[in-house]
């Protein structure tokens, strides 16, 4: 079989015969705070394929600008680009004079984004200190990677993991969300999206951008 994608559910969604993040080790308790990525902290402590990615139920990268149903990439393209380069991730996206913080901040509420902001950049400094001034540069900058999707061999998504969760959980649950809208309560998710970019500055692997679009 040719096929690269098997269903995880998140949030609290169940479907018959689909995986689910409840079972196994996890934090879907956080997924109302950091989004899918409790699906990447689930895949990460509960799977051992050799080569692992995540991707949206209606986000999905193409093998090229040719964006239909029937040019999404496969198992085969995958496979054959994974041969020349480390990790599949989105095509960087230009943020135009806007700042990568500034990006965040003009999308949710104010105040939940300052309180998110300084509870990533206090975990970072407690835990990867030596990742700070990366973070701060990426904020200051107007492109990132975008969706947390990602295609690479299960080392680099071991390595990626544990950076990231030795402060992404610690942020997510000391950052008090109540009596904000839906979206914004997701600040801290935000942030963490913006997490590849932080962590490949300083990790140089061969990184193959893929266009990607989101389906409705």
């Amino acid at each position: 079989a040719n096929e690269l994608y098997v269903p995880l559910c998140v949030g609290g969604f169940q479907k018959s015969g689909y995986l689910n993040e409840q079972i196994g080790e996890n934090i879907a308790y956080l997924n109302p705070k950091i989004n899918e990525c409790t699906a990447l902290y689930w895949i990460w402590k509960n799977t051992d394929t050799e080569y692992v990615g995540l991707n949206h139920y209606r986000r999905y990268f193409y093998k090229n600008e040719i964006k239909s149903i029937d040019n999404r990439l496969d198992r085969t393209n995958a496979a054959d680009i994974l041969q020349h380069y480390d990790i599949i991730l989105t095509k960087v996206r230009p943020m135009g004079t806007v700042t990568v913080y500034g990006q965040i901040y003009n999308s949710i509420d104010h105040t939940l984004c300052e309180r998110g902001y300084f509870a990533m950049r206090r975990g970072i400094e407690r835990h990867q200190p030596e990742y700070l001034q990366v973070f701060d540069d990426v904020m200051k900058g107007h492109n990132t990677f975008l969706c947390n999707m990602f295609i690479a061999r299960r080392e680099i998504l071991n390595d990626y993991c544990e950076w990231l969760f030795s402060f992404l959980i610690e942020a997510a649950e000391e950052t008090d969300v109540e009596g904000y809208d839906s979206y914004s309560r997701r600040v801290i998710g935000f942030f963490a999206e913006r997490m590849w970019t932080v962590w490949l500055r300083k990790n140089k692997l061969r990184i193959k951008e893929m266009p990607y679009v989101a389906v409705k």
